[in-house]
């Protein structure tokens, strides 16, 4: 399954695209459910339109297969997309196989992808995306969880800012002075400061 989901900072996208391509080999005439109620089919196609047919339920898509065989059929459809205390998280079936590979992809890095569904997963940033694959077992489900990624402060260079003001009174014999110093750290961070006046 191909999977483009919104990243963090689209708040109203609520779906994300899945396009999966299916292998079918029945023994005998078959029917079985092969998506969920809670997802919106935009697309199917079969490569024998004529022993293969898609039907909807109350419990979602029913996939009939009239003829025994090995089919191919291409899915699209929106998967729902929650999020909760900035984490988003993607969750579906897909029908029962040995073995159900996905790939999600993110427009934007920075973020901190993981599946705990997988048994295989490994993610990566390039060219300004986040791209994550998982191999899932064959209990059909489909689940991804992202959030941004979390700065190492002590990792990061510190850049700092100060900004000194300072008022002298000169009198005969006496020198009268008041400083005021702001100091703000742009990135990073500091565990001592000393000032030395």
């Amino acid at each position: 399954a191909a999977i483009e989901a919104p990243g963090v900072a689209d708040e109203a996208a609520g779906s994300a695209q899945v396009r999966a391509e299916l292998e079918i080999e029945a023994e005998r005439p078959t029917a079985g459910p092969i998506l969920a109620a809670d997802c919106v089919l935009t697309a199917f196609e079969a490569d024998s339109p004529r022993r293969v047919a898609l039907e909807a339920g109350a419990a979602g898509y029913v996939l009939n297969v009239r003829r025994a065989g090995t089919y191919r059929v291409a899915l699209a459809f929106q998967a729902s997309i929650r999020e909760t205390n900035g984490e988003w998280r993607l969750d579906f079936r897909l029908p029962r196989s040995l073995r159900t590979r996905a790939t999600l992809g993110l427009p934007a890095g920075g973020l901190d992808v993981r599946s705990d569904a997988a048994v295989h997963f490994t993610a990566a940033e390039q060219g300004g995306r986040t791209q994550a694959r998982a191999l899932f077992g064959t209990d059909g489900r489909v689940q991804f969880a992202w959030r941004p990624t979390m700065r190492k402060t002590e990792l990061e260079r510190t850049a700092s800012f100060c900004e000194v003001n300072s008022l002298l009174v000169f009198e005969p014999g006496i020198v009268s002075g008041r400083h005021q110093v702001r100091y703000q750290i742009a990135q990073g961070e500091i565990k001592v400061l000393r000032l030395v006046l």
